[in-house]
């Protein structure tokens, strides 16, 4: 049975939304309760496998291990290093992320990821709503830059390379 081109958009379109909206669900959770629900992972991780499945001219599963690695292992070397820098919903969070997205976006993620929140934190500090050793909820602003990547990751790479055609 052959599948149409409006059905593939469709279900592509549909795998986009529904990161989206675990993204917004996990980033709403995190900033509520500091804890990113397990579920939202999975299904991101569920997503990815459906994307592979169906898609496997995307990425190649080599491309997705990368990419489910490349940020979360420094991710939790610093979280065990630095007495938790990172909460393991950060971690679990991205690396679900960089399997379903692939490597190569999840560099801008995690820039916009890191920028916003440390401008947040600087934000804070200024205003004495903060201190050095306080905590924020920083799964909002990973799961902003993970919704940029997503929408804008390959369009992102290809103004910071200077390859725009």
């Amino acid at each position: 049975m052959m599948i149409g081109t409006s059905a593939v958009l469709s279900l592509r379109g549909g795998i986009t939304l529904s990161y989206l909206g675990i993204l917004a669900a996990a980033s709403l959770a995190d900033w509520n309760t500091r804890v990113i629900p397990d579920f939202c992972p999975v299904m991101i991780m569920l997503l990815g496998v459906v994307t592979a499945w169906m898609y496997p001219e995307e990425h190649t599963l080599t491309e997705r291990l990368i990419g489910a690695l490349i940020i979360s292992v420094p991710m939790l070397f610093m979280a065990v290093m630095a007495g938790g820098a990172f909460g393991g919903g950060d971690i679990k969070l991205t690396a679900a992320s960089g399997w379903l997205l692939g490597w190569q976006v999840m560099l801008p993620a995690a820039a916009i990821g890191i920028l916003s929140g440390g401008s947040y934190c600087i934000w804070m500090l200024a205003k004495g709503k903060l201190t050095r050793k306080g905590r924020i909820a920083f799964g909002p602003f990973l799961a902003a830059g993970l919704s940029a990547a997503c929408l804008f990751g390959e369009e992102m790479l290809e103004w910071y390379l200077g390859r725009s055609s």
